[in-house]
């Protein structure tokens, strides 16, 4: 019987939570409290946007179990990007009573998935990269790429199909618009020239033929939510205040 993506998202929701349990109590701070926060902010909004990117390749239970190993794969990435780029003793931690949680999840795809191996080794090369240039100067180009590694649920899912390729430059452009928006709400694009270079990426993100290819191989709520965050970034940009 095929999962609905509430289902779906309500079962990752709680296979998260109780991850981010077992990394032990978050010490009563402002830092503890933090690091609380970003987490559970995993836990309550990955979900329904795993679930847009694997919409049309929702199956049985089986499916189900491998969605949580890339769920887990996402909670990795949150809390290795905060032991990254905080370095504090509690995001040192987390990293390090995380890594049972993340063998488990790399075990578990590449013995259930192995002929996908080489596709999936490129996506996580083509994340890291992504991440570094970014991190070294902000590259709008680079802010779907940087979340590359959600894309390892419909890769798998779909057996890197011709559906899947079909639709990835729309699917990276799902990424890619969502995390300019978390991007302007950080206060990051300060600048004209980083400004323009949004603008520029906006177009080519919002292309109609990505779109439409969205929905033809059924991906009908990624195709939606590319539009609502394309509408809401253009609002945000029509009044951002930037240095020349």
């Amino acid at each position: 019987m095929t999962m609905s993506p509430d289902r779906l998202a309500a079962q990752l929701t709680a296979s998260l939570h109780q991850d981010i349990d077992g990394l032990g109590v978050m010490p009563e701070s402002p830092i503890g409290r933090r690091t609380q926060r970003r987490l559970i902010d995993v836990a309550e909004h990955a979900p329904p946007f795993i679930s847009l990117l694997v919409e049309p390749l929702l199956g049985d239970d089986a499916d189900l179990s491998t969605l949580v190993q890339c769920a887990r794969v996402h909670l990795y990435a949150r809390v290795l990007d905060d032991a990254l780029d905080e370095n504090l003793p509690l995001d040192r931690r987390n990293l390090l009573r995380i890594q049972p949680l993340f063998w488990h999840a790399v075990y578990t795809l590449a013995g259930r998935y192995p002929v996908q191996s080489e596709a999936s080794g490129l996506l996580m090369r083509d994340t890291i990269k992504a991440v570094e240039l970014d991190d070294a100067q902000a590259h709008p180009g680079m802010w779907g790429q940087k979340n590359g590694h959600l894309l390892l649920a419909p890769l798998l899912l779909s057996g890197d199909s011709a559906a899947y390729r079909a639709a990835l430059p729309g699917l990276m452009a799902v990424l890619a618009v969502a995390q300019a928006c978390e991007e302007l709400e950080q206060g990051r694009v300060r600048t004209s020239a980083l400004r323009d270079d949004l603008a520029t990426a906006l177009v080519k993100w919002l292309d109609a033929e990505m779109i439409v290819t969205l929905h033809q191989h059924g991906w009908h709520g990624a195709a939606t939510r590319l539009l609502a965050d394309g509408d809401m970034l253009l609002t945000r940009m029509r009044h951002l205040r930037v240095n020349p």
